[in-house]
């Protein structure tokens, strides 16, 4: 594929290479968590952390991508605000963490 299309081969090199490189990175200790406490949650991934407080979130929920199920969450404005389950759900992908399956 070089010697035919170089332009391409080497974009597919650097591609598949920086996805291996994120795929080290996530199996890095500490690099994705979610942390449980008394004031709110921590959500980690990738070694971004965001904190949040409990009384910012409205409900959690279960949804799914492709495949996946998430749990995410709604703000407690966007409660208040919304107009139908569409908006509830891009709330809840957008806030969305990673849930193992159970099987």
């Amino acid at each position: 594929m070089l010697r035919d299309h170089p332009v391409s081969g080497y974009l597919g090199i650097t591609f598949f290479g920086m996805c291996a490189i994120v795929f080290c990175v996530n199996l890095l200790p500490n690099s994705s968590y979610l942390r449980l406490a008394r004031e709110g949650f921590t959500v980690c991934s990738m070694f971004r952390s965001r904190s949040i407080e409990w009384r910012q979130v409205g409900t959690f929920g279960v949804t799914h991508i492709g495949t996946r199920r998430l749990v995410g969450w709604d703000p407690a404005h966007a409660v208040e605000a919304r107009e139908g389950q569409q908006s509830r759900m891009r709330v809840c992908i957008r806030a969305a963490t990673h849930l193992r399956n159970e099987s």
